[in-house]
């Protein structure tokens, strides 16, 4: 059944680089934890993606083009042309102007990690964790995400941890990280009621089991 609708679907894989990943991670008032989380749920995350990808292409018999966040705010339009082309569709400039086309949406504006889609590509938006994280925090990321950061290219700033340094400096990271975030408290009552229950829908479709063959 699901065979057709595969067939007419187009799959992009897009990922960004963990380390400012799990800065954003950080910063962000409504996610739980910091880089220890953020880490774990990013390698988590490309190695489900990996496998459903695999799945995909041999279902469909049509590989799945994958675009790094990075390389798209560094040429915009060359990327978008790739992906648009091993897709098979055509690339419109006005793909750029999403920030004129789906923003506001409803419901949409008062998600505080949404706020970027009213903006314009932030071409400078890389790379910031090597100012804003510790050296502590980025080798800890880079040592649990390193399987799936080679895979996709991304090269490490120092050397992997050993499995004992790492579990040691996940344990000192831990006991910096708040579980609650004060500046959640500060979010409208209306943002939070709508996350809870988003968070809701989310555990259900996650404890159904999927398959596509």
């Amino acid at each position: 059944l699901l065979a057709p609708v595969l067939d007419r679907s187009r799959f992009v894989y897009v990922c960004r680089d963990p380390r400012d990943m799990a800065l954003s991670w950080k910063k962000a008032p409504a996610l739980r934890g910091g880089v220890v989380r953020a880490a774990g749920i990013w390698a988590e995350d490309q190695m489900g993606f990996a496998r459903l990808c695999a799945e995909l292409q041999s279902v469909t018999g049509k590989p799945i083009p994958y675009l790094t966040y990075e390389r798209l705010l560094q040429n915009p339009v060359e990327s978008l042309s790739v992906v648009c082309a091993e897709s098979g569709l055509d690339f419109d400039t006005k793909m750029l102007e999403f920030h004129d086309i789906t923003f506001p949406q409803p419901g949409a504006s008062p998600v505080a990690e949404w706020q970027n889609l009213a903006r314009p590509l932030m071409t400078g938006n890389t790379g910031k964790f090597r100012e804003e994280l510790s050296s502590d925090e980025v080798r800890y990321v880079e040592t649990v995400c390193h399987e799936s950061m080679a895979a996709l290219g991304y090269v490490p700033d120092y050397p992997l941890l050993t499995d004992n340094e790492c579990q040691a400096m996940r344990q000192r990271l831990e006991t910096l990280e708040p579980w609650h975030k004060p500046s959640y408290d500060r979010l409208p009552e209306s943002e939070r009621l709508k996350r809870r229950r988003q968070h809701e829908v989310f555990l259900r479709i996650r404890s159904r089991p999927w398959k596509i063959t």
